[in-house]
């Protein structure tokens, strides 16, 4: 997982909430998957956190989840592990 800046965010869903809401702490971040042989999957995926609402919103070749989390760690463990909070 990478940091970015959160102008460089391309996913209209995770631009969108950065347009419309009221917050402007934003952490955004880009990760790629590796499968067991170390081979790096072709999507990347993209990550909006606010450490104020303990929420972010992963998008990763589809439309945006979102989940409440502790950090942009926790999130993309419970969105590989399929446990998001909303």
């Amino acid at each position: 997982m990478v940091q970015i800046p959160v102008s460089e965010i391309a996913a209209m869903d995770l631009r969108q909430e950065i347009q419309s809401a009221e917050i402007t702490d934003w952490e955004a971040y880009t990760f790629r998957e590796y499968n067991e042989e170390g081979v790096e999957n072709q999507v990347r995926g993209e990550i909006l956190y606010s450490s104020v609402l303990d929420r972010a919103g992963i998008v990763y070749g589809g439309d945006a989840v979102w989940t409440d989390c502790s950090s942009p760690e926790d999130a993309i463990h419970r969105f590989f592990v399929d446990e998001l909070r909303n």
